[in-house]
Protein backbone atom coordinates (compact mmCIF):
# COMPACT_ATOMS: atom_id res chain seq x y z
CA UNK A 1 0.00 0.00 0.00
CA UNK A 2 2.55 2.18 -1.11
CA UNK A 3 0.80 5.72 -0.86
CA UNK A 4 0.29 9.20 -2.94
CA UNK A 5 1.25 12.19 -0.50
CA UNK A 6 -0.60 14.07 -3.02
CA UNK A 7 -3.79 11.87 -3.53
CA UNK A 8 -6.16 12.71 -0.02
CA UNK A 9 -8.02 8.82 -1.09
CA UNK A 10 -4.97 7.41 -0.39
CA UNK A 11 -5.16 8.76 3.49
CA UNK A 12 -8.54 7.99 3.97
CA UNK A 13 -7.84 3.87 3.01
CA UNK A 14 -7.09 1.29 6.61
CA UNK A 15 -5.83 -1.90 6.19
CA UNK A 16 -6.44 -4.15 9.53
CA UNK A 17 -5.31 -7.95 9.28
CA UNK A 18 -4.99 -7.69 5.18
CA UNK A 19 -8.48 -6.34 4.72
CA UNK A 20 -9.68 -3.16 3.53
CA UNK A 21 -11.60 -1.17 6.35
CA UNK A 22 -14.79 0.57 4.94
CA UNK A 23 -15.33 3.58 5.97
CA UNK A 24 -16.45 7.28 6.09
CA UNK A 25 -13.19 8.63 7.33
CA UNK A 26 -9.97 7.52 9.11
CA UNK A 27 -7.84 9.22 11.17
CA UNK A 28 -4.09 7.66 11.93
CA UNK A 29 -1.76 9.80 14.31
CA UNK A 30 1.41 7.94 15.37
CA UNK A 31 3.29 9.12 18.39
CA UNK A 32 7.13 8.34 18.61
CA UNK A 33 8.52 8.84 21.75
CA UNK A 34 12.38 8.77 21.98
CA UNK A 35 12.97 6.89 24.82
CA UNK A 36 15.03 9.42 26.76
CA UNK A 37 15.16 10.34 30.59
CA UNK A 38 15.86 13.62 31.71
CA UNK A 39 16.14 13.81 36.12
CA UNK A 40 17.27 16.58 37.12
CA UNK A 41 17.72 16.31 41.12
CA UNK A 42 16.90 18.90 43.98
CA UNK A 43 20.41 20.72 44.27
CA UNK A 44 21.82 20.08 41.49
CA UNK A 45 22.43 22.58 38.51
CA UNK A 46 22.68 20.25 35.80
CA UNK A 47 20.22 17.23 34.57
CA UNK A 48 20.99 13.86 34.48
CA UNK A 49 20.33 12.21 30.53
CA UNK A 50 19.57 8.45 30.50
CA UNK A 51 18.64 6.50 27.15
CA UNK A 52 16.74 4.02 28.14
CA UNK A 53 16.09 2.75 24.01
CA UNK A 54 13.66 3.01 21.76
CA UNK A 55 10.23 2.65 23.12
CA UNK A 56 7.53 1.79 20.94
CA UNK A 57 5.79 3.56 18.90
CA UNK A 58 1.78 4.74 19.84
CA UNK A 59 -0.72 4.88 17.22
CA UNK A 60 -4.60 6.72 17.46
CA UNK A 61 -7.23 5.98 15.09
CA UNK A 62 -10.75 7.15 14.84
CA UNK A 63 -12.90 5.55 12.04
CA UNK A 64 -16.10 7.14 11.05
CA UNK A 65 -18.54 4.80 10.08
CA UNK A 66 -21.82 5.27 8.12
CA UNK A 67 -25.09 2.59 8.83
CA UNK A 68 -24.08 1.33 5.58
CA UNK A 69 -20.59 0.77 6.58
CA UNK A 70 -21.77 -1.58 9.81
CA UNK A 71 -21.86 -4.93 8.65
CA UNK A 72 -18.18 -4.77 6.64
CA UNK A 73 -16.88 -3.21 10.25
CA UNK A 74 -18.42 -5.82 11.78
CA UNK A 75 -15.79 -8.84 10.13
CA UNK A 76 -12.86 -6.30 12.15
CA UNK A 77 -14.08 -6.51 15.64
CA UNK A 78 -12.65 -10.17 16.40
CA UNK A 79 -9.09 -8.41 15.10
CA UNK A 80 -9.48 -4.98 17.18
CA UNK A 81 -10.92 -7.45 20.40
CA UNK A 82 -9.49 -10.77 19.98
CA UNK A 83 -10.78 -13.55 23.01
CA UNK A 84 -8.49 -15.53 24.10
CA UNK A 85 -7.97 -16.92 27.09
CA UNK A 86 -4.37 -17.44 28.82
CA UNK A 87 -2.35 -16.35 25.53
CA UNK A 88 -0.38 -13.66 24.06
CA UNK A 89 -1.86 -11.54 21.52
CA UNK A 90 -1.03 -12.15 18.10
CA UNK A 91 0.41 -8.73 15.95
CA UNK A 92 -2.04 -7.13 13.89
CA UNK A 93 -1.22 -5.97 9.98
CA UNK A 94 -1.50 -2.72 10.17
CA UNK A 95 -1.38 -0.55 6.77
CA UNK A 96 -1.29 3.04 6.26
CA UNK A 97 0.49 5.73 4.68
CA UNK A 98 1.34 7.49 8.07
CA UNK A 99 2.60 4.26 9.72
CA UNK A 100 3.70 3.27 6.74
CA UNK A 101 6.17 6.23 6.27
CA UNK A 102 7.52 5.27 10.18
CA UNK A 103 7.85 1.68 8.79
CA UNK A 104 5.04 0.57 11.51
CA UNK A 105 3.37 -2.65 10.03
CA UNK A 106 2.20 -4.47 12.64
CA UNK A 107 0.33 -3.19 16.14
CA UNK A 108 -1.13 -4.88 18.99
CA UNK A 109 -4.48 -2.87 20.14
CA UNK A 110 -4.22 -1.74 23.38
CA UNK A 111 -8.06 0.02 23.77
CA UNK A 112 -10.93 0.84 21.73
CA UNK A 113 -13.48 3.45 22.27
CA UNK A 114 -16.54 3.06 21.27
CA UNK A 115 -19.44 5.89 21.52
CA UNK A 116 -23.11 6.41 21.14
CA UNK A 117 -23.49 7.14 17.30
CA UNK A 118 -24.01 10.65 16.98
CA UNK A 119 -27.35 11.73 15.33
CA UNK A 120 -27.53 11.15 11.53
CA UNK A 121 -26.24 7.96 12.49
CA UNK A 122 -22.39 8.79 12.20
CA UNK A 123 -20.47 6.42 14.23
CA UNK A 124 -17.08 7.26 16.12
CA UNK A 125 -14.81 4.52 16.71
CA UNK A 126 -11.58 4.63 17.92
CA UNK A 127 -8.60 2.83 19.03
CA UNK A 128 -5.31 2.79 20.18
CA UNK A 129 -2.60 0.41 19.67
CA UNK A 130 1.32 0.23 20.06
CA UNK A 131 3.49 -0.71 17.60
CA UNK A 132 4.86 -4.92 17.90
CA UNK A 133 7.73 -6.25 18.26
CA UNK A 134 9.06 -9.43 19.27
CA UNK A 135 9.69 -9.86 22.87
CA UNK A 136 13.57 -9.99 23.62
CA UNK A 137 14.37 -12.28 26.61
CA UNK A 138 15.90 -10.93 29.85
CA UNK A 139 19.66 -10.83 30.29
CA UNK A 140 20.91 -11.19 34.09
CA UNK A 141 23.51 -9.13 35.03
CA UNK A 142 26.55 -10.36 35.75
CA UNK A 143 27.89 -10.17 39.36
CA UNK A 144 30.37 -8.08 40.49
CA UNK A 145 32.69 -8.05 43.32
CA UNK A 146 30.97 -5.44 45.26
CA UNK A 147 27.25 -7.45 44.90
CA UNK A 148 26.41 -9.28 48.00
CA UNK A 149 25.29 -12.99 47.30
CA UNK A 150 21.46 -13.64 47.51
CA UNK A 151 19.87 -15.36 50.54
CA UNK A 152 20.15 -18.73 48.72
CA UNK A 153 23.43 -18.49 47.96
CA UNK A 154 24.30 -17.19 51.76
CA UNK A 155 22.42 -20.21 52.89
CA UNK A 156 24.55 -22.73 50.46
CA UNK A 157 28.04 -21.24 52.12
CA UNK A 158 26.37 -21.30 55.27
CA UNK A 159 25.44 -25.25 54.64
CA UNK A 160 28.45 -26.25 53.52
CA UNK A 161 30.49 -24.70 56.06
CA UNK A 162 31.89 -27.84 58.49
CA UNK A 163 31.61 -25.63 61.12
CA UNK A 164 27.97 -24.33 61.08
CA UNK A 165 24.96 -25.71 63.30
CA UNK A 166 23.51 -27.06 60.29
CA UNK A 167 26.29 -29.74 59.29
CA UNK A 168 27.46 -30.12 62.97
CA UNK A 169 24.50 -32.27 64.61
CA UNK A 170 23.19 -28.82 66.32
CA UNK A 171 19.70 -29.37 65.47
CA UNK A 172 19.83 -33.03 66.19
CA UNK A 173 20.43 -32.34 69.83
CA UNK A 174 18.55 -29.66 69.67
CA UNK A 175 20.96 -27.79 71.58
CA UNK A 176 18.56 -24.38 71.97
CA UNK A 177 15.81 -26.48 73.71
CA UNK A 178 18.45 -27.08 76.15
CA UNK A 179 19.76 -24.08 76.51
CA UNK A 180 16.29 -22.93 77.30
CA UNK A 181 15.68 -25.42 79.87
CA UNK A 182 18.92 -24.83 81.56
CA UNK A 183 17.93 -20.76 81.74
CA UNK A 184 14.73 -21.86 83.22
CA UNK A 185 15.94 -24.05 85.64
CA UNK A 186 18.42 -21.17 86.86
Amino acid sequence: MTADWTKTPDWERLKLAGRDVECAMVDVKVRLDSGVDVKKSKGKKKARVTDDGEPPAEINVEIQLLPKHLPAFAAHRNVLRPRAKNAAREPIQFAHPNTEFWGITAVTIKTVDSPMPEAGGLWRVSFKAIEWSASTPEVKAKATKDQKPSDAEEWQQFAADPESPATSGAAENNIFVDLGNTLLEE
